[in-house]
């Protein structure tokens, strides 16, 4: 017996023959793999190191008899028609004095399962150097290294020594200069973004017509590519403003002076719609005094007809 394991390969259920076995056998991938391990924990109990050629292959001594040897498989699984399935992915051969096994010394036997000791061991290894590095690193060197002498001790006290006082003070005069954060890379907003954002700030900047806007002239200020949105947005509304106090109708310039509030467009929407009411109304009249009066049955026409 080569050990009290065998090993789960890992995607096992995803190979291309454990695949063509489920569907040989009308069976889930599941339960193949299963039937699989039992086949393999009993091939590696009954199959010695000696059988196992150097190729992998593995040569179990059984009966002459095909039907014999696939009768028994089938019900070491419990499942028929188990190892015509196993000789149809060439898992297994029926040869005239037992049957042989490809690459059974890949994964199986004493060999294989050493190979794959040492490997664990290997990487167990490596993880446990490697968090020795890093707590070696992590220690100072006065701490890691006790034979560095007193005089090196004091010239390096000496070196790191630092005024306080005269620090705090240039702190307070001079500030930290550090390096500048680059700026972020400019990204068009949608219509959404600006209109969530000028709810934000309380505008009446019309959205769709600010990024109408930016969009035709390529999203620049001028000669030079925009770099914050968002400010554009408040220099609309200012200007917006500048131009609502100073009683400037727009239209006069595109961009923010040309803005309609949403209270100026309420305004302009009930005006025309009591113009449209009026004139109907009007109408109505017109029509009415144009047709003769009905039940007084002389036919005769009002007044002012």
């Amino acid at each position: 017996m080569a050990g009290e394991w065998i090993k789960w390969t890992c995607g096992l259920l995803e190979k291309p023959e454990v695949l063509r076995m489920a569907v040989a056998l009308q069976l889930c991938r599941e339960v193949v793999a299963c039937r699989l391990m039992r086949f393999w924990e009993w091939c590696d109990a009954n199959v010695p190191q000696q059988a196992i050629r150097e190729d992998g292959t593995a040569c179990v001594k059984m009966s002459p008899s095909r039907g014999d040897n696939v009768a028994f498989f089938d019900t070491l699984v419990a499942t028929p028609g188990f190892a015509d399935a196993l000789s149809l992915v060439e898992w297994i051969r029926f040869r005239h004095d037992g049957v042989e096994l490809p690459n059974f010394g890949s994964h199986n036997g004493e060999t294989a399962k050493t190979r794959a000791r040492n490997a664990r061991n290997q990487r167990f290894r490596r993880g446990k150097e490697a968090e020795s590095q890093n707590e070696e690193a992590k220690v100072s060197p006065r701490a890691g290294d006790k034979t560095v002498t007193r005089g090196k001790e004091r010239r390096e006290e000496s070196a790191t020594r630092v005024n306080t006082e005269t620090q705090d003070a240039v702190a307070s005069i001079v500030p930290v200069v550090g390096k500048q954060p680059r700026a972020k890379p400019f990204s068009r907003p949608a219509v959404s973004d600006v209109i969530a954002y000028v709810l934000e700030i309380g505008s009446a900047v019309d959205a769709r017509q600010f990024v109408d806007y930016y969009e035709a002239n390529g999203w620049r200020v001028g000669k030079n590519p925009m770099k914050d949105w968002r400010a554009a947005v408040r220099q609309w509304e200012s200007r917006r403003r500048e131009a609502h106090d100073t009683g400037r109708v727009g239209g006069q310039r595109a961009g923010p002076a040309s803005v309609e509030t949403s209270a100026e467009r309420r305004e302009r929407l009930n005006a025309s719609s009591f113009d449209f009411i009026e004139r109907a109304a009007a109408e109505r009249e017109r029509q009415r005094a144009s047709v003769p009066a009905i039940g007084n049955g002389r036919g005769e026409v009002p007044a002012g007809s």
